[in-house]
């Protein structure tokens, strides 16, 4: 097959000729440093944890911030482990919604098996490779002794992935061989092993829902240089390519209440929620519907926001569109699509859709906005952004008929994760500058402009230090690893986009630069 990629000397260059990008926010809102140093490259973070914040590195390590500061000591440090080459590694980190009383942290992750190195694989099958590849979820006890900022020794447990094993990598040694699928055949998916067989479209996200379980987010493990049929198994609900999964966090397993429950917790359709997704790279739960949603990021054309429950979302055979769904004319051809055109089955079409740049985008999504210190017109709206053309919106999704949604920010440095802090405040991670960082309100009509708790700071967290939230209970000030101060408008010069191409650190985003110009069809 003949699969032509273009030049990125030229990009590149203008991207070192850019001047530098300087975030720009509404009226009354400053965005600001919250926690800085971190060498790894964040991929994702969570606070839930009081006085913790728990933050993944793209390399397979687990830092912790704790009552503002970073700690010298990893939790959790699994490099060996992790394959992070290019969009795959150490995606996602949740900490159980009863931490310390459950000491439980979860992390999920592209697989290196030990096989790898004890059958002496050599070139693209090491284990710093890009041959095909499984993932895993596993969780970690958090040692009381080390008052629970150190995992503890020989408590791993594999919670979703328990097949993820070398026995079922399709072709650990040869580079994007998707005709040689990990976790079974089309047709034939292996129980509880979730594949990766390209280099992007893996493992995405974890987020706790209210009812205590877990939801995860996986991509179709497939190629982003074919149309192949291999990407026909995110529609098969005994496969976990391409779906959004809801599991019991002790267990791994599928909840009686899950749409497609068979009666098996144990198999994989009884884990399902939605399918049809291509990359989700990013996740979010409605927290008073326990809805899930997703940001899918896009092949050529268009980006999604998803949300739903017992839907198909398309992929591949839809993508996007102006006015709902529209056919993904590299597959339109291939006899699995036009059989699904043939069909009654409704496709659910994206809340919120967008077309690429020249440059390229990437959909992130980040969280509900339910806080009290924004002015009122942002509660209940959806924040969610694009990782590549740096900007930040809201939407007004309550009415999947009648979607609006306007700007927010622009400008911002590659973002891999959207939240929303318990002060209120957006907080947002930064790969390429190592940093969390925080949004927030300082103007009238928010609890973070106005002196609510008469300590004359201003931001209604009752610490008195002006910096909108009370990370460790009023101990010490709630000071953060960056500072407390308000910084001006960060500022990052176009040399950390090169570098971010340079790297390709997409993270399931897939990198602007090297924008493909054509993609070959296979058909079986």
């Amino acid at each position: 097959m003949l699969i032509r990629f273009k030049a990125v000397t030229t990009v590149l260059l203008l991207l070192f000729l850019l001047p530098a990008r300087a975030i720009e926010l509404p009226d009354g809102f400053i965005d600001e440093p919250f926690i800085a140093g971190l060498d790894g490259q964040i991929t994702g973070f969570d606070a839930s944890a009081l006085g913790r914040v728990f933050i993944s590195e793209k390399s397979g390590v687990v830092r912790v911030v704790r009552d503002g500061q970073l700690l010298d000591e990893p939790f959790l440090d699994i490099s060996d482990i992790v394959n992070d080459r290019v969009d795959r590694g150490l995606l996602s980190v949740a900490v159980h919604p009863g931490f310390p009383a459950t000491p439980h942290v979860y992390v999920l992750y592209t697989f290196d098996p030990p096989e790898l190195v004890s059958e002496g694989l050599t070139g693209p099958g090491v284990p710093e490779g890009n041959g095909n590849r499984v993932s895993r979820l596993a969780r970690y006890t958090a040692d009381a002794s080390q008052d629970y900022n150190v995992a503890e020794v020989g408590s791993e447990r594999i919670i979703l992935g328990q097949n993820s094993t070398y026995a079922n990598i399709g072709n650990a040694e040869e580079r994007f061989d998707t005709q040689t699928p990990s976790c079974g055949p089309i047709g034939s998916p292996i129980e509880d092993c979730l594949p990766v067989d390209e280099d992007s479209h893996t493992i995405g996200a974890m987020r706790f829902a209210e009812d205590g379980s877990l939801y995860v987010s996986n991509g179709d493990g497939a190629s982003y240089r074919t149309f192949e049929p291999l990407t026909q198994m995110t529609y098969d609900l005994d496969s976990l390519r391409g779906k959004i999964l809801r599991i019991d966090p002790e267990t791994g397993e599928g909840l009686s209440d899950n749409p497609f429950f068979d009666g098996n917790p144990a198999s994989n359709r009884s884990r399902v929620l939605s399918y049809g997704l291509r990359n989700p790279y990013s996740m979010t739960i409605h927290p008073l519907t326990g809805v899930p949603y997703v940001g899918d990021v896009g092949e050529e054309l268009w980006e999604e926001i998803n949300g739903g429950i017992a839907r198909n979302f398309g992929w591949p055979c839809y993508e996007g569109g102006r006015e709902g769904n529209e056919r993904q004319t590299g597959f339109e051809p291939l006899d699995f699509c036009q059989s699904l055109y043939q069909s009654s089955e409704e496709i659910e079409a994206p809340l919120l859709s967008w077309e690429h740049a020249e440059s390229g985008s990437s959909a992130m999504v980040g969280d509900f906005y339910f806080g009290e210190a924004f002015p009122a017109e942002y509660t209940g709206m959806l924040f969610y952004g694009d990782f590549i053309q740096g900007w930040m919106r809201v939407a007004d999704v309550s009415d999947a008929d009648a979607v609006s949604s306007s700007a927010f920010a622009t400008d911002m440095l590659p973002m891999t994760e959207i939240r929303t802090g318990d002060d209120g405040a957006i907080y947002y991670a930064s790969i390429t500058t190592g940093e969390v960082r925080r949004i927030r309100y300082t103007g009238a009509g928010g609890t973070t402009g106005e002196d609510t708790d008469g300590d004359g700071d201003g931001d209604g967290d009752g610490d008195g230090d002006g910096d909108g939230v009370d990370t460790d209970g009023g101990q010490d000030g709630g000071n953060t690893a960056a500072g407390d101060e308000a910084s001006s408008p960060v500022v990052v010069g176009a040399m950390s986009f090169a570098w971010l191409c340079l790297l390709t650190l997409g993270l399931g985003l897939r990198c602007a630069c090297t924008r493909r110009t054509e993609r070959s069809r296979v058909e079986s």
